[in-house]
């Protein structure tokens, strides 16, 4: 399915990256989004902070970088990840299994960016604006969460075009909808947010409801088997931030078995687990799911929804050995 086919800008990149061997710890590679394609954007950062604050800005990387330094290793994920699995097939990007990644960002909290400008006492929202036209808010409570960032770095190197360069934002926990790339401007705002990628798009809608629904935030627990061979099953696991606590892993349709994991990085990186096996030549079906500290586990089958976000059901692979 093209760009042009889900009503996306037929300059819109799409790629997600094969999820490669984690025995040795490397990472995995991160998955590209965007609506519009790469804006035209000076190198040279210059972010607007206005809107209902008591001290309007516009801040340099000088500014920036005078703001304490944060980095965090954090997962993101496409709102629509593993939609190809939605039957009949829903509006949109065929997303497999790919379109999530892991990187440690760095750059300013967004909260001390927001102190120094000093927002009104009855904002309700952040509104963060790129350059390509893409503009989504957060509630102010998310948007002054310390762990809500403003970020040039991508795992120590200076930020790449594809990934927002030369600014863009991290949501930990939240799908990367609300991660906005290629950032000019946040706007503090004391009424709720209507622009057409908050209001209109990524919004949650069971079948059957009438309306728009309600918007689309925090991940759900999700599991991913993303290696095996003739000794072991591995993955990746993550959640909105609460703790895995566990994996369980079936073959075959057999007994669930709990995978090993392994302590992740950070609050918001991946779990990886891992699981022994001793495999016979042949077909195998191998399952995957998590559990979080709240107990919240994937679901068999695909949540329903009318646009075929948030798929976190139990990842299942085919393999012959």
């Amino acid at each position: 399915m093209t760009p042009r086919q889900t009503g996306e800008h037929p300059a819109a990149r799409l790629r997600a990256t094969p999820l490669p061997r984690l025995r040795a710890g490397g990472r995995i590679g991160h998955f590209v989004r965007d609506h519009f394609g790469a804006p035209q954007v000076d190198p040279d950062v210059r972010l607007v902070v206005d809107g209902a604050v008591e001290r309007p800005a516009v801040l340099d990387r000088a500014a920036l970088d005078a703001f304490p330094r944060c980095e965090r290793t954090v997962v993101i994920e496409c709102a629509g990840h593993r939609r190809a699995e939605y039957d009949p097939p829903r509006r949109g990007v065929q997303w497999e299994a790919g379109a999530v990644g892991e990187a440690r960002w760095g750059g300013a909290r967004l909260a001390d960016v927001l102190a120094g400008c000093g927002p009104a006492d009855d904002a309700v929202e952040v509104v963060l604006h790129g350059a390509d036209g893409f503009a989504r808010s957060l509630p102010i409570a998310k948007a002054r969460d310390p762990e809500t960032l403003l970020v040039w770095t991508l795992d120590g190197e200076p930020l790449p075009e594809e990934h927002g360069a030369p600014l863009r934002a991290i949501v930990p926990g939240w799908y990367g909808t609300d991660a906005v790339k290629w950032l000019t401007r946040v706007e503090v705002v004391t009424e709720p947010f209507t622009g057409r990628w908050q209001a209109e798009e990524y919004r949650w809608i069971e079948p059957g409801e009438e309306g728009l629904g309600r918007r689309m935030g925090p991940m759900p627990v999700h599991a991913l088997v993303t290696e095996h061979d003739r000794d072991a099953i591995a993955g990746v696991a993550w959640s909105d931030g609460t703790p895995i606590a566990r994996v369980d892993v079936r073959i075959d349709g057999g007994p669930w078995q709990p995978a090993a994991l392994e302590p992740p990085a950070d609050r918001w990186a991946f779990t990886r687990w891992h699981l022994a096996w001793s495999p016979a030549p042949g077909a195998h079906r191998v399952e995957a799911r998590a559990t979080d500290a709240e107990g919240r586990t994937q679901p068999d089958a695909p949540p329903p929804n009318v646009r075929g976000f948030g798929n976190h059901s139990v990842h299942r692979v085919d393999v012959v050995i």
